[in-house]
């Protein structure tokens, strides 16, 4: 049981360790990550209130280091390490202050992640488990009620170079809540040129890799957060269910072995913003679909 809490958070963007096509890295050590959106209107607005005008615009950093993974053994066990840090923020635009002056400005994350991957004694088969500990707040103070986890298992069969799949169970927030989900891992290689990912419940994706160089693709991923707000007021002790849900293309230029940089961009299909006491929504300030961008620079072997 001890090994299954070693692991980095592999079905929410973590290290990936398996074997890719072309001059594509094995595994990210560095990665920095921007998302963008425009302002946005609320979804389900209360209606003759400030909030039938009021515009919210999130705009999310994500950073991770990664140690390079060290081999336990001689049974081809695979155990790495890493640091990361989310820093979500919120701009208004004709929030009415005099009515309510309570609003979540910014939401933080600090977290330490663990994967561990083992060969099993049958031919193909491995275990890739992961947990993420970690701090989700506002960061005006810091307790233990801040602590969240995540977790899972995937046992997972490899039956050539880039073509192996998995299943096991998946303990997430990306959905905004503390959730259990089924987990299925599949990844194929098509010839040289074209890769195929899916990694439920949070992402789908397929790439065009014409070279060594640029790398074509659309994908659809869901990411979020479950934090605890900290700032002394009325809102002091509630949780922020945060999640977004996005599609759309995407490109990636492959500096060299060790360096990259890629941009995203399309639409939002789910945006989930809301503050709950206990287990009763208090605030529903649900996003409206919009277009988003994201830029990220990584840089691994």
């Amino acid at each position: 049981m001890k090994k299954f809490l070693l692991a980095v958070p592999l079905l929410i963007g973590g290290v990936t360790i398996a074997p890719l096509p072309g001059g594509a890295r094995e595994m990210d050590l560095v990665s920095i990550e921007v998302r963008s959106l425009p302002f946005l209107s609320l979804e389900h607005p209360q209606t003759n209130t400030f909030e039938d005008h009021v515009k919210i615009q999130p705009q999310d950093v994500k950073a991770r280091v990664s140690l390079p993974p060290w081999r336990l053994g001689s049974n081809g066990t695979l155990l790495s390490v890493g640091l990361g840090y989310e820093n979500l923020r919120f701009f208004y635009k004709n929030w009415d202050s005099a009515q309510d002056p309570n609003r979540v400005d910014e939401l933080q994350a600090a977290q330490l992640f663990f994967f561990l991957k083992k060969q099993l004694h049958a031919e193909g088969w491995g275990l890739r488990s992961f947990v993420t500990s970690g701090i989700h707040s506002d960061f005006k103070a810091i307790t233990t009620r801040d602590l969240r986890l995540q977790g899972g298992a995937m046992l997972e069969r490899q039956y050539a170079r880039g073509h192996l799949w998995g299943f096991g169970l998946v303990f997430l927030n990306d959905y905004g809540t503390p959730r259990v989900f089924p987990g299925v891992y599949y990844q194929r290689t098509i010839g040289s040129a074209h890769r195929i990912n899916v990694r439920l419940p949070t992402q789908l994706s397929y790439a065009y890799i014409p070279n060594d160089r640029w790398e074509l693709g659309v994908a659809a991923k869901v990411t979020g957060n479950n934090s605890r707000l900290e700032r002394e007021g009325p809102l002091k002790g509630k949780t922020v269910k945060y999640s977004l849900g996005t599609i759309g293309p995407s490109i990636k230029r492959n500096i060299n072995r060790f360096l990259s940089v890629s941009l995203e961009g399309g639409t939002t299909f789910r945006h989930q913003l809301e503050i709950y006491d206990g287990s009763s929504r208090i605030r529903d300030l649900g996003l409206r679909q919009s277009y988003f961008v994201t830029t990220a620079v990584r840089a691994g072997f």
